[in-house]
């Protein structure tokens, strides 16, 4: 099992190099930076949810932290009582146009995202509970020490590589651990891919997201 403090070392003795420690770290965390917006199957989440407040349309961080984190959405369901009830994506300017001409509240039927926030509408006039249906950042290890984080795990290899791609291209000045590294995260993103592809699929292929 690769715990950040693992990968540091291995990153080290791989370069053959005793003193990157702070470049290693911070290459570390640009190629998981590099990848946290990307669909993988561990960062497709239905655990989102949140609770409408009344005559409020947008919801932000402040309402659910983990509205700062979504990448993308895949679906929002309302659930009224014990029956939900599905969302459409709508254009912001023209849930903007209906708020600001003659705001309506009632069951939300749409949704939107801009600026960092979740809109509805019709503007609830109650509160009932949002699940929201999205791909989630990755967060990095929080420590050197924290296991089961899938960038030591199931990324390992991703990670590892473009670190080393970092390292070749911005430190070490050396194209041809660049090149090589570089060739083996592709490899190793191609496979995360195909890996999610083959859990997630349905019917002839995948479900195509909402584009954000």
């Amino acid at each position: 099992m690769t715990t950040l403090s693992i990968m540091k070392a291995r990153i080290a003795r791989e370069l053959r190099r005793s003193n990157l420690t702070v470049a290693i770290e911070e290459a570390i965390n640009t190629a998981i930076q590099a990848y946290e917006h990307e669909r993988f199957y561990v960062n497709e989440s239905r655990e989102n949810t949140f609770s409408t407040v009344v005559d409020q349309m947008r919801y932000g961080v402040a309402d659910a932290a983990f509205i700062g984190l979504i990448s993308k959405i895949d679906y929002i369901f309302l659930t009224i009582g014990d029956q939900p009830f599905e969302l459409y994506p709508q254009l912001p300017v023209v849930l903007e146009d209906a708020s600001t001409n003659g705001t309506t509240t009632g069951q939300p039927l749409e949704y939107a995202f801009y600026d960092e926030k979740l809109w509805l509408y019709p503007i609830p006039p109650e509160i009932w509970t949002v699940r929201v249906g999205a791909v989630i950042e990755q967060a990095a290890p929080a420590s050197d020490a924290e296991v089961n984080n899938f960038w030591m795990t199931k990324g390992e290899r991703l990670i590892r590589s473009r670190a080393k791609q970092e390292l070749g291209l911005h430190v070490l000045m050396d194209m041809e651990l660049a090149q090589l590294s570089g060739a083996a995260a592709t490899e190793a993103l191609e496979q995360l891919v195909i890996a999610t592809t083959r859990k997630t699929k349905t019917g002839g292929g995948r479900i195509v997201p909402m584009n954000m």
